[in-house]
């Protein structure tokens, strides 16, 4: 069922895109270990997920999208580590069959998105919480000195956030 939900989902978004007029795409949903209702989705263009390379001995540069590797020091992999031994020795092979759609097995995530993926819902409303916080604080009659620290810690938080996603993009 979760392959037919994500497919549905791209395709419903891939749709809507088009039906727009958007081109130079790629689909995205974050939250996926969640219910359908509470992921997030959008699109994000092509050439923001792309850098330049050296393709020939001539210096001729093309875009490309780097693959995703896996990070020996990422959740995921250490969580792999941490169950390794106990699949060693016990038999923790399950398959629960053809493609459910129903019942308790239609529900099961996989093990790599829940350990990737599980958290993501609960920090985006913990962003919204802060910032709706930040918000209500900082309207009209606040006093100048209590905009003038929230203006300065948003702006440093933003050029963190732009170092951060450049030094991720790499």
């Amino acid at each position: 069922k979760f392959d037919c939900d994500l497919g549905h989902t791209y395709g419903y978004i891939a749709g809507t895109l088009i039906q727009h007029g958007i081109t130079g795409y790629c689909v995205t949903c974050r939250g996926l270990a969640d219910e359908v209702d509470n992921r997030y989705c959008g699109a994000i263009p092509l050439l923001a997920m792309s850098h330049s390379k050296s393709k020939s001995v001539y210096g001729e540069n093309i875009a490309v999208v780097p693959s995703h590797e896996v990070d020996l020091k990422g959740d995921q992999f250490n969580e792999l580590v941490r169950r390794r031994e106990q699949w060693k020795l016990d038999d923790l092979y399950w398959n629960p069959g053809p493609t459910q759609f129903f019942g308790s097995q239609a529900k099961i995530i996989n093990l790599s998105l829940q350990v990737s993926h599980g958290q993501y819902p609960q920090l985006i409303k913990k962003i919204e919480e802060l910032t709706e916080n930040i918000k209500n604080q900082c309207r009209f009659g606040s006093p100048s000195e209590v905009l003038q620290v929230a203006i300065l810690n948003l702006n440093n938080l933003g050029a963190t956030l732009d170092i951060m996603k450049k030094s991720i993009a790499k």
